[in-house]
């Protein structure tokens, strides 16, 4: 059964400064934002949104069954233009998914989990985290979490949190915001945590905010770099 109150609004930045165009980079037969899109329809969630300030990442996905927003005001966030957007398209769904558009192979279901914690929860805002080992942990682009019993995100870090263990909580870059939660978020400045770590959940949890996570076993990649992409496009080489 689809979830209809919710809403998943991918951001898609056609600017980006260290890889260029990534939004329309293929990888095989579709473009990343493609990718991203076909994953979000193939998730329990109803409604997809694809927000932009490109035309042409407008007219590659007329194809497809989602609406696309227009946002040309400067962002210093993917989760900022997801809150412009839903105001420009009024959308009126009680919980809003920011699904980045750099991670091809988020698996659906990953998705519809952290939709039914945001509705099923009090959390602010709800993410997901994967058990993950020390080589896997090491890299500061693989970011961290310290989670209590009862779900709860006490701290985010590119560092090796918590110390003198193994086995380490990483994050999944996805964000279920309930309406209020997205909207006090934007209506607030960037804070020192955040600076300091480049993570934008840290604003939240620096200003009171809860943040729940859900626990799963896949751990999408993430297409940041030149270098991450040559590796990823190499590894479905070597599999195919």
């Amino acid at each position: 059964m689809k979830i209809n109150n919710a809403a998943v609004v991918i951001p898609s930045r056609i600017g980006s400064t260290r890889l260029l165009r990534k939004p329309l980079i293929k990888i095989g037969d579709l473009t990343m934002i493609e990718k991203a899109v076909v994953n979000a329809l193939d998730s329990d969630v109803e409604k997809v949104y694809v927000t932009t300030d490109s035309p042409l990442i407008s007219d590659l996905l007329n194809p497809y069954p989602i609406e696309v927003i227009i946002v040309n005001e400067e962002c210093q966030t993917g989760t900022d233009r997801v809150f412009l957007a839903t105001q420009k398209a009024g959308i009126e769904q009680d919980v809003i998914i920011n699904l980045q558009g750099d991670m091809p192979f988020m698996d659906p279901t990953i998705i519809t989990k952290v939709a039914k914690l945001a509705l099923e929860s009090d959390f602010d805002i709800c993410t997901a985290v994967s058990k993950k080992g020390l080589d896997y942990a090491q890299n500061k682009s693989n970011v961290k979490v310290v989670v209590t019993p009862n779900g709860r995100a006490l701290y985010f870090s590119r560092s090796l949190i918590p110390s003198n263990t193994e086995e380490f909580l990483c994050h999944v870059g996805i964000y279920a915001y309930k309406k209020q939660a997205l909207k006090k978020f934007y209506s607030l400045p960037q804070s020192d945590l955040e600076k300091l770590e480049s993570l934008e959940q840290l604003r939240a949890l620096e200003n009171g905010m809860s943040i729940g996570v859900c626990y799963v076993e896949n751990m999408p990649v993430s297409i940041d770099t030149q270098e991450d992409l040559d590796y990823l496009l190499a590894s479905l080489q070597n599999a195919s």
